[in-house]
């Protein structure tokens, strides 16, 4: 991605340059394809300043620069950031769709921010982005643009306008004409009917032109723009997301190296202590953490549901309560040895690694 406003003409030469380096620095590349923006109507929203670049790899025995994909994922982006204004993130494209499809947000993990403020929402979650960029696991930071679209505003000076006769309804209706165009005729081409649209040149839409703009008087003489109202550019919103009636803004970024829990609890420990959001504003977590509370939670449920049912079906095949319970006393000695077996590994407990230890627990009472 690259600034708020960057062109589509800057953002294709970026995204060449990038292609082009990638296949130079790295011979695992089959091929690179980059789309821009989205189309005209599209099913995947995305500005014309963000891009994919999608690469596919050879065979991982031809790979050269890197053993381990992760590795290779972690020196393309290192290469990347090479590129002036252009911000790299390499994921897996299963992996980003899937987040986005489930959360909204293509990060493992989003800290969302609330509030009624634009402004001191984006300056909340500027301060969030320098707090957690240090965190071991923390990788790819991306805070949402919400604000800073360039646009060119038009301010009426009534005084003015009243002096030379001239309305608002003139003067917008002008401007209309410019940049939305206006239908001057019809051209027919056998059945078919289209309408001949007149307005500016592209290349004639800015400030100075705006200026100099006629504007007809009712004498029959014109006057520019610019002697009846002031003409600037100046930031306006890029978007206003919103999350259950309320306006948001997210600092979003993917976990590399460790596991997702415990560098969320890095991070909350540091926001604790640190992050001060003024009255009426408040943060949560989204992403895969979202997804990930939640079904620790279901957890939490079904592993005692789980034992419960594994001891009913062991009274039910024994007709002893004592011997059910002796050889239910093996769970707890397979589950000692299911967590040593993740210390020794150092993976740490999941929500893959639950669903183990229920598949353990019945093959333990076998």
């Amino acid at each position: 991605s690259m600034s708020q406003g960057t062109s589509l003409s800057q953002m294709v030469e970026s995204c060449t340059k990038a292609e082009k380096l990638l296949k130079k620095e790295y011979p695992e590349i089959k091929q690179v394809v980059s789309r821009i923006g989205s189309a005209e109507i599209p099913t995947d929203p995305m500005p014309v300043e963000r891009a994919d670049i999608m690469i596919a790899l050879k065979p991982k025995a031809e790979w050269t620069s890197a053993k381990t994909t992760p590795e290779l994922m972690e020196k393309m982006e290192e290469t990347l950031s090479a590129i002036p204004g252009l911000e790299a993130e390499i994921s897996q494209p299963i992996q980003m769709r899937n987040n986005e499809l489930l959360t909204g947000i293509k990060q493992d993990v989003a800290i969302k921010i609330f509030g009624d403020d634009l402004d001191v929402l984006t300056q909340q979650a500027g301060k969030v982005k320098k707090m957690i960029e240090n965190v071991p696991g923390v990788s790819g930071i991306f805070v949402e643009e919400v604000a800073g679209l360039p646009q060119i505003q038009v301010k009426y000076n009534h005084e003015k306008m009243a002096a030379y006769g001239v309305s608002v309804d003139d003067i917008s209706e002008i401007l209309e004409t410019t940049f939305a165009g206006a239908v001057a005729g019809s051209l027919y081409e056998g059945d078919k009917k289209f309408d001949i649209v007149l307005r500016m040149d592209p290349s004639q839409r800015n400030v100075e032109s705006l200026e100099q703009l006629s504007i007809p008087l009712k004498d029959g003489t014109d006057i520019p723009l610019s002697q009846v109202a002031d003409i600037d550019y100046s930031p306006a919103p890029a978007q206003v997301s919103h999350e259950d009636g309320a306006r948001r803004i997210y600092v979003g970024f993917n976990v590399k190296g460790r596991d997702v829990q415990s560098t969320v609890e890095d991070i909350q420990e540091i926001l604790d202590e640190k992050l001060k959001l003024p009255d009426g504003y408040y943060y949560n977590y989204g992403g895969e953490f979202e997804n990930l509370q939640s079904a620790t939670n279901r957890l939490m449920v079904v592993i005692p549901i789980a034992l419960v049912i594994i001891l009913l079906l062991l009274y039910a095949t024994v007709k002893n309560v004592r011997e059910s319970l002796f050889v239910f006393s093996a769970i707890p000695l397979a589950a000692i040895g299911g967590v040593w077996a993740l210390w020794l590994r150092g993976m740490p407990f999941s929500i893959s690694a639950g669903v183990g230890f229920i598949a353990l627990f019945g093959v333990a009472v076998l």
